[in-house]
C-alpha cells in the first residue's frame, strides 16, 4: 500500500510574505516516516504557520501549527503521529507523519498568517 500526497500551491506570496512547500508531491510505503517542509518569509513581527490536509470533496482540515515564539497548536482530531517542527533560523515549518497510512493520502498545504492578538500573547509569555 502506498501513501501519496500533493502540496498545493507550490509557492504563494502576498505583501512581502511567502510560503514555498516541498516536495511538490511524494509517495511512500505505509509505515514510513514522511516529512513535508514549508519554507517561509514574513514581514510580520509575530506570525503563525499552520498545516492543513484536504481530501477530495471535503473542507480543508487544520492539522497542526506553530506561532513564531514556537507555541504549538494542534487539532484534537489529529493523531499523535502528526507533529510539526518550527525552525525560525532556517525559516521552515516541517510536518512529520510517523507511520504514514493510506488514509493520510491527501493534498497538504501550509498557511502563514498574522494573528491580531499575537503581540499580546507574546507579552503574556514574557
Amino acid at each position: 500500500e502506498l501513501f501519496s500526497c500533493l502540496l498545493s500551491p507550490g509557492q504563494s506570496s502576498v505583501a512581502g510574505n511567502s510560503v514555498t512547500q516541498t516536495p511538490a508531491s511524494l509517495s511512500a510505503r505505509e509505515g514510513q516516516r514522511v516529512k513535508l517542509t514549508c519554507q517561509y518569509s514574513s514581514s510580520y513581527s509575530s506570525y503563525a504557520l499552520d498545516w492543513f490536509q484536504e481530501r477530495p470533496g471535503k473542507q480543508p482540515l487544520f492539522l497542526i501549527g506553530r506561532f513564531s515564539y514556537n507555541l504549538e497548536r494542534k487539532s484534537d482530531s489529529v493523531a499523535p503521529r502528526f507533529s510539526a517542527q518550527l525552525d525560525t533560523g532556517a525559516k521552515s515549518l516541517t510536518l512529520s507523519i510517523d507511520g504514514a497510512q493510506r488514509a493520510d493520502s491527501a493534498v497538504y498545504f501550509c498557511a502563514l498568517w498574522d494573528p491580531p492578538w499575537a503581540g499580546e500573547a507574546l507579552s503574556d509569555l514574557a
